[in-house]
């Protein structure tokens, strides 16, 4: 055995440009003929690229086989045999298998191929010699460093004269095979549509997207062609962050060198203002390019979209514009009802007649539903519940219901046109749950239908049905029901939809209806509503909403107290009333806020220290209720909210989306949207989000008031010297986000009032005694006296003078600090010292009259600041 042999490793290592780093780890450990013995064993690994199909990069793709080898060294100078090769793996490597040879030496392997991790005990490894492991592998996951490390131990006894050789890895960089390996970026677009003229709040979306396995490099470029009529509302703006845009006549640019990364995304909003001359239907084209994509950016004005390169670079979207104020034909002064025959099911409507809405008199018979069947099998008579009217008078629509065997008649939408007297086939309504019991047109040619189940249903002018799934409450709560079972729609002059639902009998509600979320926002109850009766008609004549019921009655709908008047006397009834008169109708809010001081120093001022009581007081105004209400109020700079004191309508709790929310605690609650409603009883907390309409303005009754108190921040640091704050009310009106209503700004100026303290003390310089507030010396003795003034309140104090008068008994020390012309010593706000004289000379410093006065220095002082003035004296 030899005890005292040693040598130094080859130190081999292989490097794989971006992918392969191969750290060389200490390890220690082995076996060997005796406890002195030293040799040096090593590891290295590389990776073989040849077979990657993307050398370029050095990767590989999920599915490739890797190659890669190990090489097992004996730097010598004795004999390792018996050394133990530990291997392991990183999970996406499978069907691993080896083979091992011997490079030269003597060396020897355990096998010459195997399954799984070459885990084994080397027989022979003399000194000088060599052995390679060569891997195969299947990749079967993305991973930017799958790691395989090898590591060899010696036998007991042995000691490694190189430690850090002794481990060794290897990292294999593997890329998505469903993703293009280069940048390829992708543009898809949507509006906001469909829209109208002069309409605020008009978008146009834009997502550019990276789905390649690699990052954009550059300038991304987007080129947007608007279409005419549609301009944007900013000559040049920011549409997302880091992102820029500009406009050339109808070409919107916009650009960024943000990098997107592989499988990325980003969102750009174009805000547009839409022109008169965009009334029909407008077509918007974009097209995106740059960002290390190969393929150049394409022409907007030319390029179709697709799903290949460069087609899925381009982007277009079509967009409905609608003329506002168009004026309203004479047939539209009209109310239609959809009757029972005399004999019939009072709820099925067999012939459409004229109603006088004044006396709720069946006038003229317009047209009766025609009849399906043959000869052999027999007739049948069409029956519906729910009746629509084209905007411009002339075409009717029903939903007939569905008939069984022999006849099996779907239910199917049909049109009446009243100018030729026929009727013609729309579209099927499949899916129906019960029967087709609501029904309206929309100003825009839209119809829309709904069944006792809540399945939801378009259709257009020319009969067409499109079904949108089931519409469903935006939120639920107390005193907020389902709306199925019967009812109908009524559609307003800005387009909007509304619906009058009987959950059970006598629970009769009001509804605002977006058919892009699907959603139902609740608007309240109908208080008058009979209990033994349903209500299965809406439409409008004017400003005025008339309901029908299934006991012949008519009633005059009040949307802004929820209420029902009857006209008239009674008929046989109706299964549903239709117009082509569209009621301008809304919701308006107007929220007010003002601020008072309840807390603090005396005096109207508001100073540092103080508490203020917010009130928000957001009004209907109106003739229609709002849903969805919600309030938010970013808390304002320089105040701290206080704990406990947010209330709405003097509740602590109100409600979110049928959830309730609490106002208590220390956090101040407004920082996020929280549901508001119309007060009811001071104290009485929300359970909806309704602010119905309120018809007196000089009087908290329907009002929703919210009210918070803060404390203005002591010091008060903003240069401003405001506190500024904002509030924002939104409720459920058809866009997506809501359009939020700002309250008026309350600017409250802060009183900072300026506070300064004066502290003296005496030294005895002479006799080298402390600092203090007294002293003492005897003649000749020399005293430092120094005064700090520090300013304590909020205020910033200016024109400042010092003066102090020098002790009796003692005689000012002229040079007092080391040299002539160091008379004064004065330190300012920063800590830093200058030597004033005594004289009159032009410095900020003088004795005079037997004081000393320092002016006009420091400029100002802080709050929180201090300076000192220091002189000297002899005692007489």
């Amino acid at each position: 055995m030899q005890t005292s042999s040693y040598s130094r490793l080859r130190f081999r290592r292989s490097r794989l440009a971006l992918t392969l780093a191969l750290p060389a780890l200490l390890a220690w450990g082995g076996q060997a003929s005796a406890a002195t013995s030293t040799t040096d064993v090593a590891v290295y690994k590389n990776v073989d690229l040849s077979n990657s199909r993307d050398p370029r990069i050095s990767k590989f793709y999920v599915g490739d086989t890797v190659k890669y080898t190990l090489q097992v060294v004996n730097n010598g100078p004795v004999a390792a045999d018996g050394a133990t090769l530990i291997d392991t793996v990183e999970p996406g490597l499978v069907g691993l298998n080896w083979t091992c040879t011997v490079v030269g030496g003597g060396a020897q392997c355990p096998a010459p191929s195997g399954t799984g991790l070459p885990n084994f005990t080397i027989p022979k490894l003399p000194a000088g010699s060599e052995m390679r492991i060569t891997y195969t592998a299947k990749v079967t996951a993305v991973d930017p460093q799958l790691t395989n490390t090898a590591q060899i131990q010696l036998p007991a006894g042995m000691t490694d004269s190189n430690p850090a050789n002794n481990k060794d890895a290897v990292y294999i960089c593997t890329f998505d095979t469903d993703l293009p390996r280069d940048t390829t970026l992708t543009l898809s677009k949507t509006s906001n549509g469909p829209w109208t003229v002069g309409q605020s709040g008009a978008t146009y979306t834009l997502t550019v997207a990276n789905p390649s396995n690699s990052p954009t490099r550059g300038t991304i470029t987007v080129k947007d062609l608007l279409p005419t009529g549609i301009t944007p509302t900013s000559t040049s703006f920011s549409p997302a962050p880091n992102w820029t845009c500009s406009v050339s006549g109808q070409l919107v640019t916009c650009t960024t060198t943000s990098v997107l990364a592989e499988t990325g995304s980003v969102t750009l909003t174009l805000p547009v203002n839409v022109g008169s001359s965009a009334v029909g239907s407008v077509t918007n084209k974009a097209a995106v390019g740059g960002g290390d994509d190969p393929d150049n950016i394409p022409d907007p004005a030319t390029c179709t979209p697709g799903t290949t390169n460069p087609a899925n670079q381009c982007a277009q979207t079509t967009t409905t514009v609608t003329q506002v104020n168009t004026p309203v034909p004479t047939q539209c002064t009209t109310l239609y009802g959809l009757m029972v025959s005399s004999t019939g099911s009072l709820y099925d409507g067999r012939t459409i007649n004229v109603i006088d809405p004044s006396t709720n008199t069946v006038g003229t018979r317009i047209a009766t539903l025609p009849r399906v069947g043959s000869v052999w099998k027999g007739y049948q008579n069409l029956t519906s519940a729910a009746l629509a009217l084209s905007p411009d008078g002339r075409t009717f629509y029903v939903a007939t219901d569905a008939i069984g065997y022999p006849y099996n008649v779907p239910a199917r939408l049909w049109m009446y046109d009243s100018s030729t007297g026929s009727w013609t086939e729309g579209s099927t309504f499949s899916g129906v749950s019960g029967r087709i019991v609501r029904m309206a047109m929309t100003s825009s040619g839209v119809g829309y239908a709904m069944d006792s189940g809540g399945n939801f249903w378009s259709f257009n002018t020319s009969g067409t049905v499109t079904s949108l799934g089931p519409l469903k409450p935006a939120s639920t709560g107390s005193g907020v029901s389902g709306f199925y079972e019967n009812g109908d729609f009524f559609a307003t002059a800005d387009g909007k939809l509304y619906l009058l639902s009987a959950q059970t009998s006598g629970n009769v509600n009001l509804w605002f209806v977006d058919p892009r979320t699907l959603t139902a926002e609740y608007l309240g109850n109908l208080t008058s509503a009979s209990a033994t009766v349903q209500y299965n008609g809406l439409a409008a004549v004017g400003n005025t909403i008339y309901a029908a019921n299934s006991a012949g009655r008519l009633n005059i709908v009040d949307p802004a107290k929820i209420d029902l008047t009857p006209v008239g006397g009674t008929t046989a009834g109706s299964t549903d009333l239709a117009s082509c008169s569209y009621p301008d109708l809304r919701p308006i809010i107007e929220p007010v806020k003002s601020y008072k001081k309840v807390a603090g120093q005396d005096g109207s001022a508001v100073q540092p220290g103080d508490t203020l009581e917010y009130t928000i007081v957001v009004r209907n105004a109106g003739q229609l209720p709002a849903g969805g209400a919600t309030f938010r109020d970013v808390l304002p700079e320089g105040v701290t909210y206080v704990a406990d004191s947010a209330r709405v309508n003097g509740a602590t709790t109100t409600v979110l989306n049928g959830q309730t929310v609490s106002l208590t605690g220390t956090a101040y609650p407004f920082a996020q949207p929280v549901g508001i409603c119309s007060s009811t009883s001071t104290g009485a907390a929300c359970t909806t989000q309704v602010l119905h309409v309120d018809t007196t303005p000089g009087t908290l009754d329907r009002e929703a008031v919210i009210t918070f108190r803060v404390k203005v921040n002591d010091p008060f640091t903003l240069t401003s010297g405001m506190v500024r704050n904002v509030a924002v009310i939104t409720y459920t009106d058809g866009n997506t986000p809501p359009i939020p209503i700002p309250t008026n700004p309350t600017e409250t100026p802060i009183y900072r009032p300026v506070k300064l303290t004066a502290i003296k003390t005496v030294r005895n310089i002479t006799a080298g005694g402390p600092v203090g507030t007294s002293g003492s010396g005897k003649p000749g003795d020399v005293l430092e006296y120094c005064i700090t003034t520090t300013s304590i309140g909020s205020g910033v104090a200016t024109n400042l003078r010092f003066a102090d008068t020098v002790p009796s008994n003692t005689t000012f020390l002229a040079g007092g600090f080391g040299l002539a012309g160091q008379d004064i010593r004065y330190t300012d706000p920063v800590g830093q010292t200058q030597y004033l004289t005594a004289a009159a000379d032009g410095d900020a410093g003088v004795l005079t009259s037997g004081r000393v006065y320092v002016n006009g220095a420091p400029a100002r002082l802080e709050p929180g600041q201090k300076y000192q003035v220091c002189f000297r004296t002899t005692i007489k």
